[in-house]
């Protein structure tokens, strides 16, 4: 994750009263983590591959914890870009929401150069990419009561939503 990311995530962290229970969607740690931005929260990084950062091997767009147990909070860092279920993860992260919790995303927006998922370089053979527009991540969080969209840095987008 570029500073960028984690800048975002870790304003509207402090921004936030203290989580109780995180679930980070996508939290192989590729390039940096957020999870030491929510000291003492019950933390479940969840990601499709394991590696660092990865308590739980799941599809962020269809994941759910055993037991059903709702969270205060879910991340997703630098995914939505990688994926052709990034609309789903959103439905989904809404659904892993108590009411009143937040979603924090960031995803790369219009002008941000392809990098690969698996490392940050350049896409691999068979890796999927798409630059999430503004207008796009509003559309996907449109289930949420309310979203705030912030496209401070030209090539980013980042958003926090509340259920």
């Amino acid at each position: 994750m570029h500073p960028g990311a984690y800048n975002f995530v870790a304003y509207m962290a402090r921004c936030l009263p203290a989580r109780r229970r995180v679930c980070e969607l996508g939290s192989r740690d590729v390039n940096g983590s957020v999870r030491g931005l929510f000291p003492g929260a019950q933390y479940i990084g969840v990601d499709a591959e394991p590696g660092p950062g990865v308590d739980a091997i799941g599809n962020g767009a269809t994941w759910k914890p055993e037991p059903p147990e709702p969270f205060d909070t879910v991340v997703s860092t630098e995914v939505l870009e990688h994926t052709g279920e990034a609309e789903e993860i959103c439905r989904n992260s809404y659904e892993l929401l108590e009411k009143g919790g937040v979603f924090i995303v960031t995803a790369a927006s219009i002008g941000r150069e392809p990098h690969s998922a698996i490392d940050g370089g350049a896409l691999q053979p068979g890796e999927f990419y798409r630059n999430v527009s503004p207008v796009l991540l509003q559309e996907w969080l449109k289930a949420f009561s309310f979203v705030l969209v912030d496209t401070g840095n030209p090539t980013d987008v980042y958003a926090m939503a509340v259920k």
